[in-house]
């Protein structure tokens, strides 16, 4: 298994995981709705992550095959708040249809994440998951995330 920075190769690829993994999450939340142009829309801004230098965007292959990805930035917390930055992962995406059996896939990739942080001397770690999205919750749950805050939408 090797975890990699991302590059522009390998974006087209990713939006199939990325397309794949959203349509699952908008069967069970109303709030979530592919547009017909979503896959073409995450690519450029997929591309446009990749050349960024706020954002961690990592990669995990095994035996030569994508199979997952993790972007994340820091961000600045509230004035006045402890710590004065944090990173904020937003999206932890993986290929459904991993042919390779691999395990820990997702494990992999936070660690690298988290060994790139503490270089910035990031202390604390922030990702939102959807309330039905009960896979992902159970894998940050297993990875010690505590479940703090909620997050509330109202339609308008």
């Amino acid at each position: 298994m090797i975890i990699r920075t991302a590059s522009l190769d390998d974006i087209v690829q990713l939006s199939e995981f990325w397309y794949d993994n959203i349509a699952l999450q908008q069967q069970s939340n109303p709030r979530i709705r592919l547009l017909p142009n979503a896959q073409k829309i995450w690519v450029h801004y997929a591309g446009n992550l990749v050349l960024s230098h706020d954002v961690i965007f990592l990669c995990c292959e095994v035996e030569d095959v994508l199979v997952g990805c993790l972007i994340a930035r820091i961000v600045d917390n509230m004035p006045g708040l402890d710590p004065p930055q944090y990173g904020l992962v937003e999206m932890l995406i993986l290929d459904l249809h991993m042919s390779t059996g691999e395990k820990g896939v997702g494990k992999a990739l936070l660690s690298e994440l988290l060994g790139r942080l503490r270089e910035y001397n990031i202390t604390q770690l922030q990702v939102q998951v959807g309330l039905g999205n009960v896979v992902e919750q159970v894998f940050w749950r297993g990875v010690g995330a505590k479940n703090n805050d909620q997050i509330f939408w109202m339609a308008l």
